[in-house]
């Protein structure tokens, strides 16, 4: 349910920059995402979500020190991409900062697929950055646009409960 929820957010955040071709995509992401995060709270009402990680008070622990970790990041790097006149880069750093932030998030759920889309939305974002530095623009389109569909394909089979299996547990 986060990761749509957030997807929505990240579609909605490409746009801003966009191509007007993109902007039929991004509307049709975003709205995905809502549908998927109405989904998965009816769902956790009604009790098919039952046994969140988070209510092991340990891995609660972990996912908060994790979370507020990558909200200092993003004010720190946002403030001095700011001071130095990069703003163009705000959107690939919040995107690489996310990506870092589900690889422990990944170890503290024994989740593997946000190993793997930690990686990707990473990727994703020095991507963006490479794009930028060559070419000009704003990193909005390319990181966030990655960012929005891999939160999209990790919230999927989430909210199927499906887990992908790690190799060695």
């Amino acid at each position: 349910m986060i990761e749509s929820a957030f997807a929505a957010m990240w579609f909605s955040w490409a746009g801003t920059h966009a191509p007007a071709w993109l902007s039929p995509y991004l509307v049709a992401g975003a709205v995905l995402g809502v549908l998927l995060a109405v989904l998965g709270a009816l769902l956790a009402r009604r009790g098919a979500a039952a046994g969140s990680p988070l209510a092991d008070s340990a891995v609660r622990h972990r996912y908060d020190v994790v979370a507020a970790a990558g909200a200092v990041l993003v004010l720190v790097g946002v403030t001095v991409l700011g001071s130095l006149g990069a703003d163009e880069y705000v959107a690939a750093w919040f995107a690489a900062v996310v990506g870092i932030h589900f690889v422990p998030l990944g170890r503290a759920f024994g989740e593997p697929l946000l190993y793997l889309s930690g990686v990707l939305i990473t990727a994703v974002a020095l991507l963006a950055a490479v794009v930028v530095a060559l070419r000009g623009g704003d990193t909005s389109t390319i990181a966030a646009t990655g960012t929005g569909l891999l939160l999209l394909l990790t919230a999927v089979p989430t909210l199927l409960g499906t887990r992908v299996p790690a190799r060695a547990r």
